[in-house]
């Protein structure tokens, strides 16, 4: 009977099902105990792991009859792809199985801004009503600039539309009358008219070279208005040093969201395609 390893949580509904395909050891906090993760490994032919399980080559000795590895999301830069490869272990990955809830993230955030709940909320709790500091601003009319208008970012159009938000968005890899931009009204522009004409900027490209530091501290400077950044792409991708800039007219969104860097796309043109697309299972590393 094969061996499964969950190192993060899994609802049980799904920890039932592997059941039935083998051995499971799982643990919510499995990723965190490292020795006792790699113990368990030992003798596993199969890993699923989210985004906090870092599979490297120390991972990967330790699980030498290691035959695949499930992440229950998108995001691949937990992985070592290159040793993945070298083991011929076949990685798989379930894009867009939460889509909806970062696009509601969004959307959530911006409103969270603009309207101040979080800071009307406390005072509330605190028997305190400042009906002006409560007054906040409205999304209705505010330009959104979406980067990256894949699966996400087309769902995050479509309920920025809903209040009322114009829309931008910057994708290397569509056409003006590519499906998703007509269908959402949203205007195609390049990178900088993105970042110069929005009130909210919001970042979901896939973690490339490509995508790395894909703005930079200079764009936040010298800006004709505030800007709200949400960053809920891969925070690896992000530089964070532009929070300690005097100069930074940037509102960060609540919650982990930094800033990333370089103002363009690279100079090759446009950012590799992402390693892990809609219905695809593919082996780690295969273009």
């Amino acid at each position: 009977m094969s061996r499964i390893v969950v190192a993060e949580f899994l609802p049980e509904a799904a920890l039932a099902l592997l059941r039935d395909a083998g051995e499971v050891v799982a643990g919510a906090d499995l990723h965190a105990r490292r020795a006792d993760l790699l113990e368990q490994l030992a003798d596993a032919e199969a890993l699923l792991v989210r985004n906090q399980t870092r599979v490297d080559a120390e991972l990967l000795a330790a699980a030498p009859r290691l035959r695949v590895i499930g992440r229950v999301g998108a995001g691949l830069d937990n992985f070592d792809l290159g040793a993945l490869r070298e083991r011929d272990i076949v990685l798989t990955c379930s894009p867009g199985a939460n889509a909806a809830s970062v696009a509601e993230y969004v959307l959530g955030a911006i409103l969270t801004v603009y309207r101040r709940f979080g800071s009307v909320a406390s005072q509330a709790a605190a028997g305190l009503w400042d009906r002006e500091a409560a007054t906040g601003r409205e999304a209705y009319g505010k330009v959104l600039g979406i980067i990256g208008l894949g699966d996400i970012g087309a769902r995050v159009a479509v309920r920025a539309k809903a209040f009322g938000m114009t829309l931008l968005a910057t994708d290397p890899h569509l056409h003006p009358a590519s499906f998703a931009v007509q269908e959402h009204g949203v205007t195609l522009v390049p990178l900088e008219a993105l970042l110069e004409r929005s009130d909210v900027v919001t970042l979901h490209p896939p973690l490339t070279p490509g995508t790395r530091h894909l703005i930079s501290t200079c764009a936040t400077r010298n800006r004709r208005r505030p800007t709200i950044l949400c960053v809920v792409c891969p925070t690896s991708c992000s530089r964070p040093t532009w929070r300690a800039s005097p100069t930074r007219r940037w509102n960060e969104a609540p919650a982990r969201w930094p800033a990333t860097s370089s103002a363009r796309w690279p100079a090759g043109g446009r950012p590799a395609p992402s390693p892990c697309s809609v219905r695809r299972r593919a082996r780690a590393g295969t273009p």
